[in-house]
C-alpha cells in the first residue's frame, strides 16, 4: 500500500474541490493517505463519507517542543516560524512514499520539513496559479531556487505553466504536466437549451482575478438594451462587499444575484438549471492569475456554453467559437457579445456545448487523471515504497 500526504493550507475548502477529488481517489485506488493542513475549512459530504476527520492532521499552533529543530529552523527566516509549527505535527507521522504539495510555498515547506527530518518522502509539487505569479512577482524569481535544487516532480496544471516553471530555473526532466479534473457522473451532460430569461451563472471565488466586475457590468449592458436576462454568482471572497455597491450602483438588483459558497452537489444542481457559465478571469493587481477553473470544466461537461477569457490556460480548454467563446482580459463588450451569440444562435452553442463536452471527456475525467496521478507517484517514489515495506517486514 502506497502512503501520501496531502500537504496544504486548508483542508476542506470549497474553493478547492480538486484536492479533495484527488485525495479520494487515491483512497479509492488503495492508497493510505494522511491530509496535513494548516487549518480547517468547511465540510463536504466526501469528509464524512471517507472519514478524512481522522486522516487529517492539523498544525495551527506553534510547537516549542523541538528546541534543538527551532534553532535549526532559523536559517529559514521569516518562514522558520511557519516550518516549525509544521514540524510539530510531521515529526509524529511515519514515513511516507509521497508528499503531494498543492502549490509552490508548501513544497517549498516540505522540502525544509524534509531536510529538518520532520517528514520522509519524495516530494512532488503541483503548481496552480498564484503561486507562479503573484508569489514570484512578490518574492523574486528566485523564490523556488531551493525547492527546484531539492524537490523529486513538479506538477504544472498547464503547458503554459510547464514553460513558466522552466523559465523559472526548474529542471525540465522533472515536471510533467498534470492537469485537473472533475467527476463526470455528478456532472452529467444535458442537451443545450437556452431559455428566457437567458440564466446566466459563475461558480467562484469573489476576488479580483475572477474578474466579476467585468461580467457583471456586461449584464448590466445586457439589461440596458432591453436583454432578458438573469446573473446569478456562486462563492464568497474578499470583494463582496465592493459587488455588491457595484451591483447597487448599475441598477441591476434584480437581475445579479450573490448566492453565497456552496458545495460541490449545490454547484452540479445550479450549473443544471443554467444556460450560460460566465467566468471573466483577468491577471489581478498583484499578478495574481488563474490556472484553468475547474467551475469551467463543470459547465463544460453538463452541456452549458461558457464565456470566457484569453487568460492564462483557458484557451488549453476552451476553443473560441468551437467549444465556447474567448473575450480578452478586462473587455466587457466582448463578454457582452459572447452572450449575445449564444442567445440569438440557439443551434451555435449547442455546437460549442457538444465540442466542450468532448474536450472534458477527453483531458479532464478524474477517474483517468487520478490513475495517472497514482503513476506518477509510482514513479517518483521509484524503490522507496519497496525498501518501507521490507524493512518493516512486509512483503
Amino acid at each position: 500500500m502506497m502512503r501520501v500526504a496531502v500537504v496544504v493550507r486548508t483542508f476542506p475548502t470549497l474553493s478547492e474541490t480538486f484536492v479533495l477529488n484527488q485525495v479520494t481517489g487515491l483512497i479509492d485506488r488503495g492508497c493510505d493517505v494522511t491530509v496535513l493542513a494548516r487549518d480547517a475549512g468547511e465540510a463536504h459530504p466526501e469528509f464524512e463519507q471517507y472519514g478524512l476527520r481522522d486522516k487529517t492532521v492539523y498544525h495551527e499552533r506553534l510547537s516549542l517542543r523541538h528546541p534543538v529543530t527551532a534553532i535549526r529552523a532559523l536559517k529559514y527566516g521569516a518562514h522558520g516560524r511557519r516550518v516549525l509549527q509544521a514540524y510539530g505535527a510531521a515529526s509524529k507521522l511515519e514515513p511516507f512514499d509521497v508528499i503531494h504539495c498543492h502549490f509552490g510555498p508548501l513544497g517549498l515547506l516540505a522540502v525544509r520539513l524534509r531536510e529538518l527530518g520532520g517528514i520522509q518522502g519524495r516530494i512532488v509539487t503541483t503548481f496552480h496559479g498564484f503561486d507562479i505569479t503573484a508569489a514570484v512577482q512578490e518574492k523574486g524569481e528566485g523564490v523556488y531556487a531551493e525547492l527546484f535544487e531539492k524537490g523529486d516532480l513538479f506538477l504544472p496544471i498547464s503547458e503554459l505553466w510547464h514553460r513558466r516553471l522552466i523559465e523559472l530555473g526548474c529542471p525540465a526532466e522533472r515536471i510533467a504536466v498534470h492537469r485537473m479534473g472533475i467527476d463526470l457522473e455528478r456532472f452529467r451532460f444535458g442537451a443545450c437549451d437556452i431559455g428566457t430569461p437567458l440564466e446566466l451563472v459563475s461558480v467562484t471565488r469573489l476576488t479580483h482575478k475572477k474578474g466579476l466586475e467585468y461580467s457583471i457590468r456586461a449584464v448590466a449592458a445586457l439589461c440596458a438594451e432591453g436583454r432578458n436576462v438573469h446573473y446569478r454568482i456562486a462563492g464568497d471572497g474578499p470583494l463582496r462587499p465592493e459587488l455588491e455597491a457595484l451591483i447597487q450602483e448599475l441598477g441591476v438588483a434584480g437581475k445579479v444575484e450573490l448566492l453565497g459558497a456552496i458545495d460541490q452537489d449545490a454547484a452540479a444542481a445550479l450549473l443544471a438549471s443554467a444556460d450560460v457559465l460566465l467566468a471573466p478571469s483577468v491577471t489581478a493587481p498583484n499578478g495574481d492569475m488563474e490556472g484553468i477553473p475547474v467551475a469551467l470544466m463543470e459547465a463544460m461537461a453538463t452541456g452549458l456554453p461558457v464565456v470566457t477569457t484569453r487568460h492564462s490556460g483557458i484557451p488549453e480548454l476552451v476553443t473560441h467559437n468551437v467549444s465556447g467563446y474567448l473575450a480578452a482580459e478586462h473587455d466587457v463588450d466582448g463578454l457582452a457579445d459572447g452572450i449575445r451569440t449564444i442567445c440569438d444562435n440557439p443551434a451555435i452553442a449547442s455546437e460549442w456545448a457538444e465540442a466542450a463536452r468532448r474536450t472534458v471527456q477527453e483531458r479532464h475525467d478524474i477517474e483517468g487523471l487520478n490513475d495517472q496521478l497514482l503513476e506518477r507517484f509510482r514513479h517518483a517514489a521509484g524503490d522507496a515504497a519497496h525498501e518501507r515495506r521490507s524493512a518493516s517486514g512486509h512483503a
